[in-house]
């Protein structure tokens, strides 16, 4: 321009020569080198423009200057040098900037969005059931349209949730529903099915005190009068415990037995006997 002052935007990165020469009657002129320095490149990249809060953490891809900042808008937990922690983010839509340093600094950004995890939340209206009662179907709080799971053994309907009980083996079982949304996520719900077949309780005057249950695989038999035998099989008949009352509260370490459902006998001096289910979990 006429006074001299330069686009920098709109020169060329090079070194020039600026020459100023006067108007008056005698005129003269002197120069100025002067040099345009492009910005830096401050390229970069993410892998994906969404991520999931359980998904690894993503670092970004540097294509033009290195050894500049990251930082973003509140909310994205992210390092320095640009990884972001996702789970450790809130869930939103953020504009990651990448600042050079070097002489021209520059910057750009780069949108990234945290996406929360599906909300996989469901139950059963109980945690046991026996064998003769209804097949029960879960409640999904969260998000439907997942798929149900369990281990071997639970008659399940893996797109309902509903048990078969009828069909199923009596054991204690974990029932996992995954979701089915584009942040997958699951849950778990302990179910036992009972063998209702199995309570059967023989009682006279001197078994009518008696209590037997089960707590943290311990066994817990209370209100014996007599000496009194205590076994327990597993439901195919294996004998896998053998032990006498002493008290008239007992307590037994059942932590050697695996967890499932066992019937016990407990039979007294006088040959009366309790026949029992218990479920140790």
């Amino acid at each position: 321009a006429s006074n001299g002052t330069i686009d920098l935007s709109a020169s060329t990165p090079n070194t020039y020569t600026v020459t100023y020469t006067t108007a008056g009657t005698c005129p003269s002129s002197s120069n100025v080198s002067v040099t345009i320095n492009a910005s830096d490149d401050s390229s970069f990249s993410y892998s994906a423009s969404a991520f999931c809060a359980n998904d690894s953490d993503p670092s970004p891809t540097i294509t033009g200057t290195t050894g500049g900042t990251f930082s973003s808008t509140a909310g994205l937990s992210i390092a320095s040098n640009g990884t972001i922690d996702v789970s450790a983010s809130t869930p939103n839509t953020y504009t990651v900037t990448y600042t050079t340093a070097g002489t021209c600094p520059n910057s750009s950004t780069f949108d990234v969005t945290i996406n929360a995890l599906d909300d996989a939340s469901f139950s059963y209206s109980m945690s046991t059931y026996s064998t003769s009662d209804s097949d029960p179907t879960p409640t999904i709080t969260g998000i439907t349209g997942g798929m149900f799971s369990s281990s071997a053994g639970l008659s399940i309907n893996a797109s309902t949730g509903t048990i078969d009980v009828s069909a199923s083996t009596p054991d204690t079982y974990t029932v996992t529903y995954t979701s089915s949304g584009s942040c997958q996520n699951s849950s778990t719900f302990e179910v036992t099915i009972e063998d209702e077949s199995l309570n059967i309780n023989e009682t006279n005057s001197e078994l009518d005190n008696i209590q037997i249950y089960t707590k943290n695989k311990t066994l817990l038999v209370n209100g014996v009068t007599s000496k009194a035998s205590i076994e327990i099989y597993s439901l195919i008949g294996k004998r896998c415990f053998n032990r006498s009352t002493i008290n008239k509260k007992n307590s037994f370490d059942l932590s050697k037995l695996s967890t499932g459902v066992y019937i016990l006998k407990l039979q007294t001096i006088n040959s009366n006997f309790i026949t029992k289910k218990i479920i140790i979990n």
